[in-house]
This record gives C-alpha cells, sequence and structure tokens, in this order.
C-alpha cells in the first residue's frame, strides 16, 4: 500500500478549488439590512451569483465597482448570465432590483 500518491493528485486539486470564495453583499432595494455570505466561486458569474440569491425574482442587478473614466464609484449593471461580476475592494458588493 503506498500511500504518497502524489502522481495522481485528481482529489489535491479539488480541495485546493474548495478554498477558492468570492465575499457577496447583496442589498435588495426594498430591504434595509444587507446580506453577506461567501460563494465558492471566484471569478463569479452572474448565474452563480442568482443561484445563491436569498430571494429569486424578476430583479435587474447593479454592482459596484470603480469607473476609470470618471475616477468615480459607479454601480454597473450585468445582465449576461456568463458575465463575471465587477468587484469593489475584493468584495461583490450588489444591489437588486425588482423590475415592476
Amino acid at each position: 500500500g503506498s500511500k504518497s500518491s502524489s502522481g495522481s493528485g485528481a482529489s489535491d486539486a479539488v480541495v485546493a478549488a474548495a478554498g477558492v470564495h468570492t465575499v457577496v453583499v447583496v442589498s435588495f432595494l426594498d430591504e434595509h439590512v444587507p446580506y453577506r455570505f461567501k460563494v465558492p466561486a471566484a471569478p463569479l458569474t452572474l448565474k452563480i451569483f442568482k443561484e445563491y440569491l436569498p430571494r429569486k425574482g424578476n430583479y435587474r442587478y447593479f454592482f459596484k465597482t470603480n469607473c476609470a473614466d470618471l475616477d468615480t464609484v459607479i454601480q454597473e449593471e450585468v445582465c449576461n448570465d456568463n458575465d463575471t461580476l465587477p468587484m469593489f475592494e475584493g468584495k461583490v458588493m450588489a444591489r437588486v432590483k425588482s423590475i415592476e
């Protein structure tokens, strides 16, 4: 029984990937207190983000990020499920707006 299976490495890769996560802070416009949670993925796409949302519904998603052009902080809308979410100071800062 050789326990030093450094050759396979497949299981090691899974363990390493499990340590990767993104901190998400979500504000729903009709609630005062934001949600904060970790998603075991990085970078985060809109599709993954929506799977972890505490509420499901028809929403528009805005993400806080620095705008290089304006040299200021903006809320950038992301609509495409495959798009990578903008980060702000190492976190995903989201505002979720209900579509009436």
